[in-house]
């Protein structure tokens, strides 16, 4: 991606500075988590600060799923940052769907009857975040998602991106269980997700085209005429 995002990293524009020349650092770690788990009662002032952070990260549309968790906390056994953030994306974009389809077969295939937490290692961000109010999406529907994001990433520079996605999705067969809705919502789910990540790879790449215009301009002024 799922950007669907600078996660968790200071800002590198505005009215900021960065001290002695050191590059952005992420303001969550694994470690972060693991102390959270392995004390859960006497660390809720560091779960509260890390949902805090991840809020109001993605309340401004200001983050990058690459920059979650730093590359030297890796773990084998820890899903990649990248699938923690589309199983959460996912969970979002259940609850849209659900909205509108109320037909108990639909249900059990876009969403797990889970209410606090999974074992899956994909689910760590949700497991995280959730007060028992986050939705943990069903595997196979967050596996169909998994493959519309990586078509997105494929063509998303290019201009027909939509139909390039949709051309390769129809190379295999979409099974849903439910076959009274399954058209509707497939087609509802690939809509809606690629213009989220349209919309923020549009915000993404206005603000790189903003930064080289300005860093232009700066050169410009240098430059006899």
């Amino acid at each position: 991606m799922l950007s669907v995002y600078s996660v968790l990293k200071p800002p590198k524009s505005g009215n900021c500075t960065i001290e002695n020349n050191k590059p952005s650092q992420n303001l969550i770690s694994l470690d972060s988590i693991k102390t959270i788990y392995y004390n859960p009662e006497k660390n809720k002032p560091l779960l509260h600060s890390i949902r805090e952070k991840l809020d109001f990260a993605i309340q401004h549309d200001d983050w990058s799923l690459d920059d979650i968790i730093k590359p030297s906390d890796h773990n084998y056994f820890v899903a990649p940052v990248i699938d923690c953030v589309i199983y959460y994306v996912t969970g979002y974009l259940c609850k849209q769907i659900l909205r509108y389809f109320k037909c108990v077969t639909c249900q059990s295939a876009i969403k797990q009857n889970i209410n606090l937490c999974s074992y899956e290692p994909v689910a760590r961000l949700v497991n995280l975040k959730s007060k028992g109010g986050l939705i943990h999406p069903n595997i196979n529907f967050f596996n169909f998602i998994c493959k519309i994001e990586q078509l997105f990433s494929k063509y998303c520079e290019m201009a027909d991106v939509l139909e390039l996605i949709l051309t390769e999705l129809l190379e295999d067969t979409l099974y849903f269980p439910c076959f009274q809705h399954s058209e509707e919502i497939i087609a509802f789910t690939i809509k809606y997700y690629i213009n989220m990540r349209m919309r923020q790879f549009s915000q993404s790449y206005n603000s790189e085209a903003q930064k080289e215009n300005m860093n232009k301009k700066k050169i410009a002024k240098f430059t006899l005429t």
